[in-house]
């Protein structure tokens, strides 16, 4: 038989342990192929374990390594593998039995022909599944993030939406932490208001008519001055073409102004000018509004494309027509050419994976965090202000952080709701 197909003589040998059932529903169903494929190397591992008699972990892991030779992976090795395999068999795509890992039904039905769908499109559109659907979530059935990130993708399909429109649709409360995943994986444009850090970045415009300066009204206002030199300070902004946030202009405001003043103290009486200048109409706020917008999300292109995605392998689930096309066309299609596609989608995965961040830059992105938390103060520093640092995206800084946390490098303190992080040496 030609290496890399099915080979339909296989007997499935008797079950002797127990094998977990395959959803019934679209949404379980769904479940299982986004939380198995959003890794393209896992999708391989079913589609090889799918062609050999009497798949091993080292037969499989074998394989693998053959396929991925001159990808920047370079190899893959067993305790991966294992690992890969026991998450199938959780889905419902393979049993073990004795050490062999075989095809369910279901994983010759949905989940060959799914995980070749998965691996053509990645190679096709250009980029991973993965920093979009992320990983799968074992330890809280409830709220599998690749599933539920598809699912916030799927609502916001009809139009930009809040966090409260989203959880108002049944997601949990952390969809905050999806949104942030899906706009640095590129598939949303989302913005957020988080007073807590004083990181609200709510962007004021200066109306195209608007009182001057001699006519707002002061009287009656406690701080007159102030609210007259924040004005001033937002025509500045505005010449010099930076967007009007409160952090721009606290540090636009006059030097002499800001010594006066407790910083905090400060940063909440530009909140309160910004408000009153909206009121008098020299101002427009942005998108966010107090109490009633504090976060808005968009689909992005490459999230449209990914719903293209999402609702192809719905309708395999439901047994229709894109089922009928996965399993005679794209299948056979992809296991003609499984080592380049395999290698294509390594590729595509490899800089988002844990490997990258220890073989690549991760060394040098870990020192260069170090080094920005040694310059400290006794407070320590937030994510963000890290990421500011260092011209670092947050959500990788974050991924660090945690890393340096659990190897005991830094230590993480809570205070006010938000996370501070310090060098080692200050734990004491």
């Amino acid at each position: 038989m030609p290496e890399g197909e099915i080979n339909p003589t296989i007997e499935t040998p008797a079950i002797t342990k127990k094998e977990t059932d395959f959803p019934k529903d679209t949404a379980g169903r769904m479940d299982a192929i986004i939380g198995s494929f959003n890794i393209p190397l896992r999708a391989s591992t079913l589609l090889v374990a799918g062609t050999q008699e009497n798949p091993t972990v080292y037969s499989l892991t074998k394989s693998l390594c053959g396929l991925l030779l001159g990808s920047e992976m370079g190899y893959i090795d067993k305790t991966a593998v294992t690992q890969y395999c026991l998450s199938l068999c959780k889905a419902g795509f393979l049993r073990e039995e004795s050490g062999n890992f075989y095809l369910t039904d279901a994983g010759k039905k949905y989940g060959m022909p799914a995980a070749a769908y998965t691996l053509l499109y990645q190679v096709d559109h250009g980029f991973s599944l993965y920093p979009i659907f992320g990983i799968s979530n074992s330890k809280n059935k409830e709220r599998k993030s690749p599933w539920t990130r598809a699912k916030v993708l799927k609502s916001l399909e009809s139009g930009p939406k809040r966090e409260a429109d989203i959880i108002s649709e049944g997601f949990p409360h952390s969809v905050a932490k999806s949104f942030e995943r899906l706009a640095t994986a590129g598939a949303i444009e989302y913005s957020s208001v988080t007073p807590q850090t004083y990181k609200t970045q709510v962007e004021y415009k200066l109306p195209e008519s608007h009182p001057s300066l001699s006519e707002l009204e002061l009287k009656g206002d406690p701080r007159p001055e102030l609210l007259k030199e924040v004005a001033k300070t937002t025509l500045i902004l505005k010449d010099k073409n930076v967007p009007i946030t409160a952090i721009n202009l606290l540090q636009h405001l006059p030097r002499e102004l800001r010594a006066r003043w407790d910083n905090l103290v400060l940063q909440g009486e530009i909140s309160r000018a910004f408000s009153e200048l909206t009121r008098q109409g020299f101002l427009d706020r942005g998108i966010f509004k107090g109490g009633e917008i504090q976060s808005n999300a968009t689909l992005s292109e490459k999230g449209r494309s990914t719903l293209s995605l999402i609702h192809a392998l719905e309708e395999a689930c439901q047994d229709g027509p894109a089922l009928q096309e996965f399993q005679n066309v794209i299948l056979p299609q992809v296991l003609r050419s499984l080592g380049v596609i395999t290698r294509e989608t390594a590729d595509l995965y490899y800089p988002h994976s844990v490997s990258f961040l220890l073989r690549e830059g991760g060394k040098k992105r870990l020192g260069d965090l170090q080094e920005a938390l040694g310059k400290a103060t006794q407070e320590g520093l937030t994510q963000y202000d890290i990421a500011k640092e260092l011209g670092a995206n947050p959500y990788t800084v974050g991924k660090d952080l945690r890393f340096l946390v659990k190897a005991g490098n830094i230590v993480r303190v809570k205070r006010n709701n938000v996370f501070y992080y310090l060098p080692g040496e200050e734990a004491a």
